[in-house]
């Protein structure tokens, strides 16, 4: 059996992931049969970017305080939520969504990457101009 971190990098996954930046969900138990991390794997992919990595509740290597404030919204954990739902039923019940379902499901985590991402864009982008920057 090959898990998912041994498969990445196969046709056709590879080239879904070719010169793109990624996202990776998982945690320092997610490991290929190598006993390599996954986030290491992927790295390796020749024009791949890993730009995130997004772990359990704690953070990704668990470092994060428990009454920190969750770095997503409510409607953000809902869609995370389900989206991973529908991940663990094709990984660990071999469920075969049809190529609509598939469809939806990626369409749903192009659309949280980018909600999030632009959500964290945007107090860089909000911010007051210093004393300095205004010229005055």
């Amino acid at each position: 059996m090959r898990v998912g971190a041994d498969r990445i990098l196969d046709p056709p996954f590879r080239d879904w992931i070719a010169s793109k930046r990624v996202g990776l969900v998982t945690n320092p138990a997610g490991l290929n049969s190598r006993l390599e991390p996954t986030a290491a794997v992927l790295a390796r992919s020749p024009g791949t970017e890993v730009a995130a990595l997004f772990g359990p509740e704690h953070g990704f290597l668990g470092h994060e305080a428990a009454e920190a404030e969750p770095a997503f919204d409510r409607e953000q954990q809902r869609t995370l939520r389900a989206f991973l739902a529908a991940c663990d039923a094709v990984k660990f019940a071999r469920a075969r969504p049809s190529a609509a379902e598939t469809a939806r499901i990626i369409d749903t985590a192009r659309g949280f990457v980018q909600a999030t991402a632009d959500a964290a864009e945007a107090p860089a982008h909000a911010s007051a101009p210093t004393a300095g920057e205004a010229g005055g």
